[in-house]
């Protein structure tokens, strides 16, 4: 009746959030927004709205109103945020269309453990391969090796031996029952990822070859920014579209590009954006930090979105630089890398200076 992650000391939107409307309505509402969403803000706003503790509205059913949050949540590429509000929820009380986000939750969010509790309600007679693999899956999370792989070979029998979804199952099957069980996944072979590879090649370290990743939907680099076995170099980019999309805050994002700059090779860091950025925050003067910051901004990028994600990593040290004439020419920017950070205060703080010249 009542699910959610934020109360009213989080920015949540009220448990009445959705009172008075047609939980139908705004479960087709739902299902019809198109996600990633252009807009930073509306889908941090639209992300409160969705992890609110809020009354589920009338006509609709609980669970079926969760899956529906969720499923959206995964859509926007808020993986570990759908996988917490799916748990939400008592496993007795899902529904089919639960389950089924569910399921897109945990591998969105490289999770295979959290499709156990799933596997022991969900209808046994279900055909869909996926539950049996998740089944084998488990199993070898619960030491029984012998029925995991009777399980493998089931799923197996249904999609042929060199499937590569069976592979993946069987590579996480692996590392869950620490056998000396050697799976090698043969890139060459696999024409497209899907939301089950991505989540068992990612919850096992491997890292999806570029030519794969690149035909995806942009959500999938969002799930990748938050997967915590691959090194921060890899996804560092995918942190600077999670930041652009508003699933990290500016100091998240900062810490990201800290963690890069401490797990690369020191030979290596010269010149790279964390690197530059790392020596805007520890230049001395006002003047040497704007010129960094400036250096900075002025890297290549690889479009509008990552141009963007850049003014978000510098908005807090933006924030300290005192408005003077002196910095009239790098002004604009630094206004824009507050304001991409809510530092709107801040940013006011430039309104004398902004009136008086030609910005």
């Amino acid at each position: 009746d009542v699910v959610g992650l934020l109360g009213s000391t989080d920015g949540d939107m009220g448990v009445g959030a959705f009172a008075g409307i047609n939980g139908r309505y705004l479960q087709s509402v739902l299902h019809k927004i198109e996600a990633p969403i252009a807009s930073r803000w509306a889908s941090i706003v639209l992300r409160r709205a969705l992890l609110s503790k809020a009354q589920t509205p009338s006509g609709v059913n609980g669970a079926d109103w969760a899956a529906a949050r969720a499923g959206l949540l995964v859509r926007m590429g808020e993986a570990n945020s759908a996988r917490a509000l799916v748990q939400a929820v008592d496993v007795d009380q899902y529904t089919p269309a639960l389950y089924a986000a569910g399921m897109q939750a945990a591998l969105a969010s490289a999770d295979p453990a959290a499709l156990c509790p799933m596997t022991e309600g969900v209808d046994i007679s279900n055909k869909d391969t996926s539950w049996t693999l998740a089944r084998a899956i488990c199993s070898a999370f619960s030491g029984e090796s012998s029925l995991s792989s009777a399980q493998l070979d089931r799923a197996r029998s249904r999609k042929g031996d060199n499937n590569p979804d069976v592979i993946f199952a069987e590579k996480v099957v692996g590392a869950a029952s620490n056998t000396r069980r050697a799976v090698t996944v043969n890139w060459d072979e696999i024409e497209s990822i899907d939301p089950w590879r991505f989540g068992m090649a990612t919850a096992t370290g491997l890292d999806i070859p570029e030519r794969l990743m690149q035909s995806q939907n942009p959500r999938t680099r969002l799930w990748r920014a938050q997967a915590p076995l691959l090194s921060f170099t890899t996804r560092l980019n995918d942190a600077e579209r999670a930041g652009a999309a508003g699933i990290l805050s500016s100091r998240a994002l900062v810490d990201f590009f800290g963690a890069a700059f401490d797990e690369t090779d020191p030979a290596e860091r010269g010149g790279k954006p964390f690197d530059v950025l790392r020596q805007a925050f520890i230049a001395e003067s006002e003047a040497d930090r704007v010129q960094m910051m400036t250096q900075y901004w002025s890297m290549e990028t690889m479009g509008e979105w990552q141009d963007y994600a850049r003014q978000i990593t510098t908005a807090r040290l933006a924030s300290q630089i005192r408005p003077t004439d002196s910095f009239a020419d790098e002004a604009p920017l630094l206004i824009s890398s507050m304001f991409s950070a809510g530092l709107d205060k801040q940013a006011a703080a430039w309104i004398p200076m902004v009136q008086t010249s030609d910005i």
